[in-house]
């Protein structure tokens, strides 16, 4: 009967314990808020990165229905924007909110895809290998994980290992995103700053600042 109890447990476990899906619009009394934001730095580009919650496993591959989304597409080319962009300059871009419950998150894979003018082929690209960059949503607060911005790796000494896919540098532009996102949302609660320092992951394309 025991051993029975057991595989019956590890089969619902198996259809019941996979990562809950991620609520980005959110309203309960308990709402906390992400606030982030996404660009291009003289970069055609459209790209995403995705969250789940924390205990997901350590793995790069998306959770079908689970993921959070993060997802810049608002870009032209070079200094060419859409007319609903939130900031131009040598960066275009926008800021988001996403309302959300409480609980730890963790942003741990991005894609983009490289399409070729000369045979239209299209390659996927993503991570070359697992991360984490974890973020706390508090009941009531807002929490700012940062400005994701896409550069061009040609002329770069990324340039051998990236090739033409461009690399992104993840920093602290708080003080304009924060402002941007209090005129999105006069109700904006007080803001925790939770940006992760990537210099650390190791990994090839994720940068805390732009290469000269």
């Amino acid at each position: 009967m025991r051993t029975a109890a057991i595989l019956a447990a590890a089969l619902l476990c198996l259809s019941g314990c996979a990562a809950d899906p991620v609520n980005s619009d959110y309203r309960g009394p308990d709402a906390g808020v992400l606030v982030y934001s996404m660009g291009t730095v003289e970069y055609p580009s459209n790209y995403d990165f995705r969250y789940r919650k924390s205990g997901g496993g350590r793995d790069s591959r998306f959770s079908a229905g689970s993921d959070g989304d993060m997802r810049c597409s608002c870009l032209g080319w070079f200094n060419t924007t859409m007319s609903d962009s939130d900031y131009t300059g040598r960066e275009v871009g926008k800021v988001h909110i996403q309302y959300m419950p409480p609980g730890n998150y963790e942003v741990y894979a991005y894609d983009f895809v490289i399409s070729s003018p000369l045979d239209s082929t299209a390659d996927f690209v993503g991570p070359e290998k697992d991360f984490s960059l974890p973020f706390t949503i508090k009941p009531g607060r807002a929490t700012y994980i940062g400005n994701f911005a896409r550069v061009r790796s040609e002329g770069t000494r990324l340039h051998a290992k990236l090739g033409v896919t461009g690399y992104f540098v993840i920093s602290d532009k708080h003080k304009r995103d924060i402002a941007i996102a209090r005129k999105q949302d006069s109700g904006l609660p007080p803001v925790t700053i939770s940006v992760t320092n990537v210099s650390r992951l190791g990994q090839k394309a994720l940068l805390a600042k732009e290469l000269k």
